[in-house]
């Protein structure tokens, strides 16, 4: 591109108010043909605190700025918006923001809620394992295959597991009595129980250690 090109001058026509707090900004090419004319939509601050009007006249780089900075402040927003209902990993939030502004801006924005501490995959990933394995009871895979799908990698999701001393056979035990299993159930019943377990993901090696814990147990209480 010539420098000709770079310094194009643009003269606002009009602006038009439109949904979700966005401006359309029709601009004409000045110095090429005014009747040959583009449009822009930019986020309603971003637009109110750039100075311009209709009639303003702005360089190549003065509209490219703007565009820039109006991308990023329309990621900010819906990050924000996405983050004050519920908790997301990086990796979440990037693909939840690829349709607002292009890869880069997002990561951007990303970074800076991370800086501010709005964003925290340690802190999110700690929250997950509780729910999954200290309050569902999952099995470890199935709680690590889920983290992963939220965004958090495995090594992180490994830590958190650990933090909280995830134990598949603590969690089978708790299957186990609120499926009320006991050595009197008819064998059929036990094999049942047994099935569902390994279908939520349990090894077998913890249910079967699950069920001589329970088993003794319920020895002891007789």
């Amino acid at each position: 591109m010539n420098d000709s090109m770079n310094n194009l001058v643009y003269t606002i026509e009009s602006i038009e108010v439109k949904p979700k707090q966005l401006v359309l900004v029709t601009l004409s090419e000045s110095q090429i043909d005014e009747e040959n004319t583009i449009s822009h939509l930019i986020d309603r601050k971003t637009w109110e605190d750039s100075g311009f009007s209709k009639g303003s006249a702005l360089t190549t780089d003065e509209l490219s700025a703007l565009l820039s900075l109006s991308s990023y402040n329309r990621s900010k927003s819906r990050a924000l918006w996405l983050l004050s209902r519920k908790d997301y990993s990086k990796k979440e939030l990037l693909k939840k923001l690829k349709d607002v502004a292009d890869e880069e801006i997002n990561r951007q924005v990303v970074d800076r809620l991370e800086e501010l501490g709005l964003l925290d995959d340690e802190k999110f990933s700690d929250a997950l394992a509780r729910q999954y394995c200290g309050i569902r009871n999952y099995p470890i895979q199935q709680a690590l295959c889920k983290m992963q799908e939220k965004g958090i990698d495995r090594e992180q999701a490994l830590a958190s597991l650990q933090k909280i001393d995830a134990n598949d056979t603590a969690s089978a035990l708790v299957f186990l009595k609120k499926k009320c299993y006991t050595h009197l159930l008819e064998y059929e019943k036990k094999q049942k129980i047994i099935r569902s377990l390994l279908l939520k993901g349990f090894r077998y090696s913890s249910v079967k250690e699950a069920i001589a814990i329970l088993e003794e147990s319920n020895e002891e209480s007789m």
